[in-house]
């Protein structure tokens, strides 16, 4: 389709956060393609809400001068799945589906990760 883009994503650092509210996995990354001339990205994985409504948007992009920065939210059975790989140090290969973006924002329609490069 014409109005999204698809990326795969080389994970190159984790970073696991723990706070009173919450838990964070933070990824910093390579695109394989880079989106308005950036190839570096860095991913915000949080645990959604399980009051929040499933069909809102998975996450958002925001997008300013060299920064590509996501915040993604995954029910919490996919976070702890997501908290496992990473503590195991395999959490090495994301694909991250954008809208294509207007301005500095674009919405997340999907992200998933692996530990093994998506075969294309």
């Amino acid at each position: 389709m014409d109005d999204h883009l698809v990326r795969l994503v080389q994970i190159l650092a984790v970073k696991l956060e723990i706070h009173n509210s919450g838990s964070v996995i933070e990824c910093r990354g390579r695109l394989d393609e880079p989106i308005r001339k950036i190839y570096e990205i860095d991913i915000s994985l949080q645990e959604r809400d399980e009051d929040a409504d499933p069909s809102a948007a998975i996450g958002f992009v925001h997008l300013w001068r060299s920064d590509f920065k996501v915040v993604v939210w995954f029910p919490a059975r996919a976070f702890d799945r997501a908290w496992v790989l990473a503590t195991a140090g395999m959490l090495k290969h994301a694909c991250l589906t954008v809208t294509k973006p207007h301005r500095t924002q674009a919405r997340v329609l999907s992200l998933s990760f692996s530990s093994e490069p998506d075969a294309e």
